[in-house]
Protein backbone atom coordinates (compact mmCIF):
# COMPACT_ATOMS: atom_id res chain seq x y z
CA UNK A 1 0.00 0.00 0.00
CA UNK A 2 1.38 3.50 -1.24
CA UNK A 3 2.16 6.02 1.92
CA UNK A 4 -0.32 8.94 2.30
CA UNK A 5 0.40 11.59 0.20
CA UNK A 6 1.40 13.59 3.38
CA UNK A 7 3.97 11.48 4.42
CA UNK A 8 5.35 11.26 1.24
CA UNK A 9 5.05 15.45 1.34
CA UNK A 10 7.26 15.19 4.17
CA UNK A 11 9.57 13.00 3.91
CA UNK A 12 10.53 15.00 0.43
CA UNK A 13 10.75 17.84 2.14
CA UNK A 14 12.92 15.96 4.66
CA UNK A 15 15.55 15.04 2.20
CA UNK A 16 15.37 18.22 0.69
CA UNK A 17 16.83 19.61 3.66
CA UNK A 18 19.66 17.03 3.82
CA UNK A 19 20.57 18.51 0.28
CA UNK A 20 20.40 22.01 1.42
CA UNK A 21 22.72 21.45 4.71
CA UNK A 22 25.33 19.36 2.52
CA UNK A 23 25.52 22.70 -0.51
CA UNK A 24 25.94 24.70 2.49
CA UNK A 25 28.58 22.96 3.93
CA UNK A 26 30.35 22.86 0.97
CA UNK A 27 30.19 26.31 -0.38
CA UNK A 28 31.72 27.49 2.66
CA UNK A 29 34.24 24.72 1.90
CA UNK A 30 33.20 22.76 5.60
CA UNK A 31 34.43 25.58 7.90
CA UNK A 32 37.91 24.40 7.07
CA UNK A 33 37.19 20.45 7.67
CA UNK A 34 37.34 19.32 4.22
CA UNK A 35 41.42 19.93 3.24
CA UNK A 36 41.16 17.17 0.31
CA UNK A 37 39.08 17.44 -3.30
CA UNK A 38 38.15 13.93 -2.22
CA UNK A 39 36.12 15.51 0.76
CA UNK A 40 34.94 17.54 -2.06
CA UNK A 41 33.60 15.17 -4.37
CA UNK A 42 32.04 13.01 -1.08
CA UNK A 43 29.77 15.64 -0.27
CA UNK A 44 28.88 15.94 -3.62
CA UNK A 45 28.36 12.20 -4.39
CA UNK A 46 26.15 12.14 -0.87
CA UNK A 47 24.12 15.36 -2.12
CA UNK A 48 23.45 13.61 -5.61
CA UNK A 49 22.19 10.08 -3.47
CA UNK A 50 19.62 12.30 -1.83
CA UNK A 51 18.63 13.93 -4.94
CA UNK A 52 17.88 10.41 -6.06
CA UNK A 53 15.85 9.79 -3.16
CA UNK A 54 13.95 13.09 -3.54
CA UNK A 55 12.81 11.99 -7.09
CA UNK A 56 12.34 7.77 -6.10
CA UNK A 57 14.79 6.42 -7.67
CA UNK A 58 16.32 5.03 -4.55
CA UNK A 59 14.14 3.36 -1.99
CA UNK A 60 15.40 3.46 1.46
CA UNK A 61 11.76 1.70 2.95
CA UNK A 62 13.40 -1.53 3.01
CA UNK A 63 16.98 -0.91 5.05
CA UNK A 64 17.15 -1.84 8.78
CA UNK A 65 18.21 0.48 11.32
CA UNK A 66 21.47 -0.78 11.29
CA UNK A 67 22.02 -0.01 7.09
CA UNK A 68 20.58 3.64 8.05
CA UNK A 69 22.95 4.46 11.11
CA UNK A 70 25.60 2.78 8.85
CA UNK A 71 24.38 5.47 6.34
CA UNK A 72 24.11 8.39 8.22
CA UNK A 73 27.66 7.81 10.35
CA UNK A 74 29.46 7.32 6.63
CA UNK A 75 28.36 10.41 5.95
CA UNK A 76 28.91 12.22 9.11
CA UNK A 77 33.15 10.73 8.90
CA UNK A 78 33.01 11.61 5.40
CA UNK A 79 32.97 15.38 6.53
CA UNK A 80 34.88 15.18 9.99
CA UNK A 81 38.27 13.81 11.37
CA UNK A 82 36.19 13.09 14.87
CA UNK A 83 36.11 9.50 16.42
CA UNK A 84 32.45 8.23 15.81
CA UNK A 85 31.52 4.85 17.54
CA UNK A 86 28.32 2.78 17.56
CA UNK A 87 27.28 0.11 19.78
CA UNK A 88 24.11 -1.35 18.60
CA UNK A 89 21.86 -3.90 20.51
CA UNK A 90 21.03 -6.45 18.40
CA UNK A 91 17.33 -6.19 18.58
CA UNK A 92 17.66 -3.37 17.45
CA UNK A 93 20.15 -3.26 14.50
CA UNK A 94 18.19 -5.50 12.16
CA UNK A 95 14.59 -3.60 12.82
CA UNK A 96 12.83 -1.82 9.39
CA UNK A 97 14.08 1.43 9.57
CA UNK A 98 10.73 3.28 8.10
CA UNK A 99 9.02 3.19 11.43
CA UNK A 100 11.73 5.27 12.87
CA UNK A 101 12.29 7.77 10.31
CA UNK A 102 11.73 10.42 12.41
CA UNK A 103 14.02 8.76 14.82
CA UNK A 104 16.67 8.10 12.39
CA UNK A 105 16.57 12.32 11.13
CA UNK A 106 16.55 13.46 14.73
CA UNK A 107 19.56 11.83 14.81
CA UNK A 108 21.09 12.71 11.73
CA UNK A 109 20.66 16.04 12.38
CA UNK A 110 22.40 15.63 15.98
CA UNK A 111 25.39 14.18 14.16
CA UNK A 112 25.30 16.84 11.61
CA UNK A 113 25.51 19.76 14.81
CA UNK A 114 28.28 17.58 16.16
CA UNK A 115 30.47 17.59 12.74
CA UNK A 116 29.73 20.91 11.85
CA UNK A 117 29.39 23.33 15.16
CA UNK A 118 30.68 21.36 18.31
CA UNK A 119 34.85 21.05 17.31
CA UNK A 120 34.47 17.24 18.89
CA UNK A 121 36.90 14.93 18.06
CA UNK A 122 34.41 12.08 19.44
CA UNK A 123 30.97 11.31 19.17
CA UNK A 124 29.64 8.16 20.56
CA UNK A 125 26.33 6.61 19.54
CA UNK A 126 24.63 3.79 21.39
CA UNK A 127 21.19 2.33 20.60
CA UNK A 128 19.46 -0.05 23.05
CA UNK A 129 15.80 -1.26 23.28
CA UNK A 130 14.20 -0.62 26.75
CA UNK A 131 12.54 -2.84 29.21
CA UNK A 132 8.92 -2.03 27.44
CA UNK A 133 10.46 -2.33 23.56
CA UNK A 134 10.99 0.93 22.82
CA UNK A 135 14.14 2.11 20.50
CA UNK A 136 16.51 4.61 23.05
CA UNK A 137 19.41 6.32 20.93
CA UNK A 138 22.37 8.43 22.89
CA UNK A 139 24.39 11.07 21.20
CA UNK A 140 27.86 12.01 23.13
CA UNK A 141 30.31 14.58 21.82
CA UNK A 142 32.80 15.91 23.88
CA UNK A 143 32.84 19.11 21.74
CA UNK A 144 32.29 22.82 23.09
CA UNK A 145 28.87 22.12 24.52
CA UNK A 146 25.67 24.72 24.40
CA UNK A 147 25.53 27.26 26.21
CA UNK A 148 22.25 29.21 27.48
CA UNK A 149 22.00 31.72 25.36
CA UNK A 150 23.23 29.04 22.58
CA UNK A 151 20.62 30.36 19.43
CA UNK A 152 19.50 26.72 18.51
CA UNK A 153 18.79 26.14 14.84
CA UNK A 154 15.71 24.77 12.40
CA UNK A 155 16.91 21.48 11.76
CA UNK A 156 17.07 20.70 15.68
CA UNK A 157 13.46 22.33 15.57
CA UNK A 158 11.72 20.41 13.18
CA UNK A 159 13.66 16.98 13.84
CA UNK A 160 13.82 17.10 17.40
CA UNK A 161 11.79 19.50 19.11
CA UNK A 162 8.93 19.40 16.57
CA UNK A 163 8.14 15.43 16.45
CA UNK A 164 8.80 15.32 20.29
CA UNK A 165 5.38 17.84 20.78
CA UNK A 166 3.66 15.76 18.82
CA UNK A 167 4.23 12.38 20.92
CA UNK A 168 6.82 10.65 17.65
CA UNK A 169 9.73 10.63 20.36
CA UNK A 170 11.14 11.62 23.53
CA UNK A 171 14.30 13.90 23.88
CA UNK A 172 16.60 15.24 26.21
CA UNK A 173 19.30 17.35 26.13
CA UNK A 174 22.07 17.94 28.49
CA UNK A 175 24.58 20.25 27.71
CA UNK A 176 27.02 23.21 29.03
CA UNK A 177 30.08 25.38 27.78
CA UNK A 178 33.06 23.03 27.48
CA UNK A 179 30.94 19.68 28.31
CA UNK A 180 29.73 18.25 25.60
CA UNK A 181 26.69 17.64 24.27
CA UNK A 182 24.24 14.58 25.34
CA UNK A 183 21.02 13.82 23.44
CA UNK A 184 18.66 10.86 24.04
CA UNK A 185 16.02 9.96 21.45
CA UNK A 186 13.21 7.43 22.58
CA UNK A 187 11.08 5.65 20.52
CA UNK A 188 8.29 4.32 22.13
CA UNK A 189 7.18 0.86 21.08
Amino acid sequence: MPAPASEVAELRQGLHDRVVQIIDFLAVGGHGTLTRPEHFQELAADAAREIRIIMGDIDESNMTIDEAIQQLVGQARRRSSARISIRMDEQVSMRESAPYRDVMAALGECLNNAVRHSRADAIDIALDTTHDGSVCIQIRDNGCGLSKDTVLGMGLHTRLFEPAAAGVMEIEIQSSTGTGTHVTITHPQ
